[in-house]
């Protein structure tokens, strides 16, 4: 059960045009699973100074949230909606929860890969309270950049026509704030110079990418929030998988963490943080922990880090308290972001969002 927002699919302007998609390729085409019920969903009254660490006594199986058995269903809503555009397609799809375009205190859209979708809960619930519009604009696999993008060695076309059209309709239309994130950091290069990294060269070509696409979005009237990619489960320099690990070690929750920094080589953080650092984005990250930020209200590109959160002493636990974090690679599971609904509220408003 997601957030009761009101969907509205909207027919945006944008030709013959959809939208789709998120990072976490074909497994996270599908619908999310309707049998965990709301009434089992945490509140998101949670003390916003406070960060989350691995559980100091065993968790009993069965207080998990979300349960063991649905947590890889445990999706925003709108991919059950439609509104996540595949790897074949390059048509957006025009979604959009909240308030309907004439009556929005602020229009916020959502654009990337799975890393930028699963953020949607919290955006959607806050839409609720606070009259925000909350278009998606997110395509498996697809970061949002003004590069073509590398799958499997060849152009990620429809990811190139994807953005491209995207693009277009933020300029010709912009919005309130544009939150941004990506896993996909892997641009398309050609032509490599000899003794050239091939890795290198495509991160400086990603990078490039980015900063040009978040330039053109800032000067066409859009304001920019990056969020930061989540470390991918690592050890021993090996992926492994979470909510397997947990069914694996349920009264041992602490058995399945892992080292933030591994976690991170093997994200698209580091290109992230290239980025925002080369164009001087502003640091809202401590709005979440409900501290100030000066000049924030104001800036054209911010950085929110939520890995303070997640990894608290440079070590990314499997579950804060009862709540799972992980679904399925480094995605989080929408119990969870539901329960950051408020520190991510407190970050908007650090933004100077109504």
């Amino acid at each position: 059960m997601r957030a009761t927002s009101r969907r509205l699919v909207v027919a945006l302007a944008l030709g013959a045009l959809v939208l789709a998609g998120c990072g976490g390729g074909a497994s996270d085409a599908g619908p999310s699973d309707p049998s965990y019920a709301a009434s089992d969903r945490p509140t998101t009254d949670r003390p916003t100074s406070a960060a989350p660490s691995a559980p100091a006594k065993p968790v009993r199986r069965d207080r998990l949230l979300p349960p063991l058995a649905h947590v890889r269903s445990d999706r925003p809503d709108l991919y059950a909606d439609g509104c996540q555009v595949a790897p074949e397609s390059d048509e957006p799809t025009g979604c959009a929860y909240g308030a309907s375009a004439q009556d929005a205190t602020a229009t916020i859209a959502v654009i990337g890969d799975s890393k930028s979708a699963q953020w949607s809960t919290a955006l959607q619930r806050l839409a609720e309270t606070r009259g925000w519009r909350v278009l998606i604009y997110t395509k498996s696999g697809c970061a949002a950049v003004a590069v073509p993008m590398s799958m499997d060695g060849e152009e990620y076309a429809s990811c190139t026509r994807f953005d491209r059209t995207v693009s277009a309709e933020l300029v010709a239309n912009p919005v309130d704030l544009l939150l941004t994130s990506n896993t996909s950091d892997t641009a398309l290069v050609t032509d490599l110079a000899p003794g050239q990294d091939a890795r290198e060269a495509s991160l400086d070509a990603f990078v490039a990418g980015e900063k040009k696409a978040w330039t053109t979005w800032i000067e066409a009237g859009n304001r920019v929030a990056v969020i930061s990619d989540i470390p991918r489960p690592t050890r021993s320099g090996s992926i492994f998988d979470v909510p397997r690990c947990v069914e694996k070690h349920r009264d041992y929750l602490e058995r399945c963490s892992f080292d933030r920094a591994a976690g991170e080589a093997l994200s698209g953080r580091t290109g992230q943080v290239r980025g925002v650092e080369e164009m001087g984005a502003v640091d809202v990250s401590p709005a979440l922990l409900g501290e100030d930020v000066p000049g924030a209200t104001d800036a054209p590109l911010a950085w929110v880090d939520p890995l303070g959160i997640l990894c608290p002493q440079g070590t990314c636990p499997p579950a804060d308290g009862r709540i799972l974090i992980y679904r399925e690679g480094s995605h989080l599971t929408d119990t969870y972001v539901a329960s950051l609904t408020d520190r991510i509220g407190a970050v908007m408003t650090a933004l100077g969002l109504p």
